[in-house]
């Protein structure tokens, strides 16, 4: 049986009054690949959507990248310019630090040249100090000196007003007198003394008196021990006795010796005299 124009004419106007037959005729005249390329071309671009919206996020992502890339890279010029600075900065240190490294060598080695000579001079000094102190001990001697032999002379003028008659001797010119009367340690003892006077109370002319005078320089502590001490050694063998110190000044521990002990203070240099104390020694030792 063949198949004619007018029976396809026929056909197609029935495919259009039936529709759902178009879809078994398909199914009869296509393969399985061609009913269902429509779908898979749909489903070809949905997925081309997704594709091309993935895409553009990738797009604008690789944007953002590439902005965050030029920030960083112009973070990255500021950086390096910033260690090159730092770097030369470090340099400029570097050589400074070296330059203060050889001063501090050289300060050191002047401060140690400095210590050397600063310890010679010390030593320096020292030797002239205690050549300064020799010499200031031999001047004192020699003013003592001086002073003994000034004394010797003259202190029977200067202290006439209190005792009359006045001779003045050393120790051992008086031994007739002692050598009986005192013990040999005392005796002894008494030869150290600078000087020994003798003669008679001012204030009622009749009894003797010694002047036991101890010679100095500068008065000190020790010249006042020594004549109390000398004249505690006359007075115990019934010597009437004074004790007197002669200098040209006197220190302050000796001021307070003397006032305690009641001794007699002659001041002399080769301006003046001056005699103090007095009648509170007469008071102590004689009264």
């Amino acid at each position: 049986m063949s198949f004619t124009v007018e029976d396809f004419t026929d056909l197609v106007r029935l495919l259009e009054q039936y529709p759902e037959w178009r879809a078994q005729l398909r199914r009869l005249l296509l393969s399985e690949e061609l009913l269902t390329l429509p779908e898979r071309m749909a489903h070809l671009e949905r997925l081309l959507e997704e594709q091309t919206e993935a895409l553009r996020e990738l797009r604008r992502t690789a944007e953002q990248h590439t902005q965050q890339l030029a920030e960083h890279t112009e973070e990255l010029r500021e950086l390096r310019r910033i260690a090159e600075e730092h770097t030369e900065q470090l340099r400029e240190h570097t050589r400074l630090l070296g330059e203060h490294t050889e001063q501090l060598r050289e300060l050191r080695r002047i401060a140690e040249e400095l210590t050397l000579q600063v310890g010679a001079l010390e030593r320096t000094v020292q030797v002239l100090a205690n050549r300064l102190d020799k010499v200031a001990e031999r001047g004192d001697r020699t003013i003592g000196m001086v002073l003994e032999l000034r004394a010797e002379r003259r202190l029977s003028s200067w202290l006439g007003r209190y005792v009359r008659g006045l001779r003045v001797r050393p120790p051992g010119e008086w031994e007739r007198e002692f050598r009986d009367r005192l013990a040999p340690e005392a005796f002894d003892r008494i030869l150290d003394a600078d000087l020994l006077a003798r003669g008679r109370l001012a204030a009622d002319g009749q009894r003797d008196v010694w002047l036991v005078v101890e010679v100095s320089h500068v008065i000190d502590a020790r010249d006042v021990a020594r004549a109390v001490e000398w004249t505690l050694l006359l007075r115990r063998a019934g010597f009437l006795a004074i004790p007197v110190v002669l200098g040209a000044a006197v220190s302050g521990e000796a001021q307070e010796a003397i006032e305690r002990e009641g001794v007699f203070v002659v001041q002399a240099d080769l301006d003046r005299v001056h005699a103090e104390g007095w009648e509170q020694a007469r008071a102590r030792w004689v009264a």
